[in-house]
Parts: C-alpha cells; structure tokens; sequence
C-alpha cells in the first residue's frame, strides 16, 4: 500500500477516460490532485504516470506496427490492465471517477470501478450529465459509494469525512474511532456501545441496514431463481431428447422388424417360385403370382 506522510488521510486512485479523452484526461486530474493534496489526501495520477513512463521507455498505446494486434493486446495486458489494477487493489484507498463521454466509449474505468467495488473500496462518482440517473449505468451506479454531480460537492464531502476514515483500521474496515463509512450511501455512521472487531463487508448505516433487509427479504433471490430455471430447462430439455431417442429407437425396431417379415416373405416367394418352374419349366415366361392355381402348388407341389 502507498504511504505518503504528508497526506496521511489516504491514497486516492483518480479514475476516468484516457484513451479517448483529450490528453489522456490530464487536466482534470491535475486540478484535482492539488484540491486532494490541500486536503491531505495523496492523488494517484495514473494519467501523469503514464507520461513519465512514456518519457523513459516510449509509447505503450501504439505501435509502429498496426497490423502487429497481438503485440498491442500484449501491451495492454500487462502494462495497463495488470498495472492499474493493482494500483486500484492494493495501492488504494478510494476512487474518484469522473463519468464522462471518454468513460462510455472505453471500458478501463468501468473495470476499475468493479474491481474496488469487489474489493470493498469506496467510489466516488463525479457525472458530467446533470442527470446521472439517466446517463450512469444502473451497474455502476451500484458499484458506486457517492455519486456528485460537481467536484466542489465531492471536495465538501471529502473535507468533512472524519480524518482517516478511508484507511482500513487493523480489522480491515473503513472506519476511525467507531466511526463508519456506509458503502450503500456513503454516510458516516457511529457504532454504540464497541468498535467492530473483525472485517465486516460491506459496511452498512442503520437506515441502510433496513432498506437492505427489505431487499433480501422481501424479493426471491434473482440468482437461485436463474439457477433454478436453468436447471429445469436443462432437466426438461434433457427429457425431451431421451422421449425423442426412444421414439426414434422404436421405429426403427419396427423398421427393422419389417424388414426382416418382408425378406422372409421374398425367401418364401422365391421357393414357392422355383418349385413352380420346376414343376412346369415351360412357364419360365409367366409370373407365378399370375397362376389362377398358386395356392395349389403352394399346398401340393411344394409339399
């Protein structure tokens, strides 16, 4: 985890649009790392680090090579989603999002919102759209902790957070003597009576508490109802081919009985046939089943 001793209230990841937003969405960040830093807080940049990288090693975006995709798959496996994700997971504190159209058009932010929002780390929205409601994604809405529709609001809300409550204490909660943040709407609580004593996530206000239980209880789990009705699909799906398989075994049983009946019968036919000749070989040119008298050479001359 990243330390800074002079901004001691905790590290903050700033996340948003890079690849497609106007200078990698340097000038955003730099004003917001100078109002987090007045705050104590310590930004992580990860748009200036990409430069300083780039001064040192060159271009990981691009390369000379357009028709090398691999190459470029490569590079951003490993040196932007491995690297960023891990800063989000183990180098943060928190996360500052700003939803912008850069943000739609990429998918690095929507990622990194999921994985501090998998990881119990609070996120902080800023929407460029006045009506977030609308315009945010009801999936990362509900990844979020806060949602702002300004940065001065985010600032004023950040300002008044008990100092260090971002930072996990020795049980691994945001929190600061019995003081909470609730990761549903990102309100400080109080806990009575004791502090928590082991790592509770999410972490939850009373009010929250109760709107959450009327959700779990009050409507069927949606993810066993899917496992539900997949596996009687499955179940009646897997029926209707045994149904299918044995019909089919069926008539071909028929078929085959058939086709032994009808070849027993041409057997039959062709003895009845030879004896015929042979007892009249001057019918060579007649067919037997002609003969007005075929049931006679069938009961006497065969016999």
């Amino acid at each position: 985890m990243i330390s800074h001793k002079l901004y001691p209230r905790g590290s903050i990841y700033l996340s948003g649009g890079m690849q497609f937003a106007e200078n990698l969405g340097a000038d955003w960040r730099i004003k917001c790392s100078e109002r987090l830093q007045a705050m104590k807080y310590f930004p992580i940049d990860i748009a200036r680090m990409d430069k300083e990288y780039t001064k040192q090693y060159g271009q990981l975006y691009f390369i000379a090579d357009k028709q090398n995709h691999l190459q470029y798959k490569s590079n951003f496996r490993r040196h932007f989603i491995h690297a960023d994700v891990q800063l989000v997971i183990n180098d943060s504190d928190a996360l500052i999002v700003l939803y912008d159209e850069s943000v739609r058009r990429g998918a690095g932010t929507t990622s990194e919102v999921h994985e501090a929002y998998k990881n119990d780390i609070p996120v902080f929205l800023v929407s460029a759209y006045p009506d977030w409601q609308n315009e945010v994604p009801g999936w990362m809405q509900a990844e979020t902790t806060k949602v702002f529709t300004n940065f001065e609001s985010l600032y004023t809300y950040l300002e008044l957070l008990p100092f260090g409550i971002l930072k996990r204490d020795i049980y691994g909660n945001h929190g600061v003597k019995s003081q909470y943040l609730c990761s549903l709407c990102g309100d400080v609580f109080n806990k009575t009576k004791q502090h928590f004593v082991s790592k509770i996530s999410p972490t939850y206000c009373g009010d929250c508490v109760d709107l959450i239980t009327k959700t779990h209880e009050g409507h069927e789990d949606r993810y066993q109802f899917i496992l539900e009705v997949l596996e009687k699909e499955s179940i009646e799906e897997l029926n209707q081919v045994q149904i299918q398989a044995k019909d089919i075994q069926s008539r071909f049983t028929e078929m085959g009985k058939k086709v032994i009946m009808d070849r027993e019968a041409a057997n039959r036919r062709r003895i009845l046939d030879n004896a015929i000749r042979d007892q009249h070989p001057d019918w060579d040119d007649r067919d037997p089943a002609d003969i007005s008298d075929l049931e006679y050479f069938t009961t006497k001359v065969i016999t």
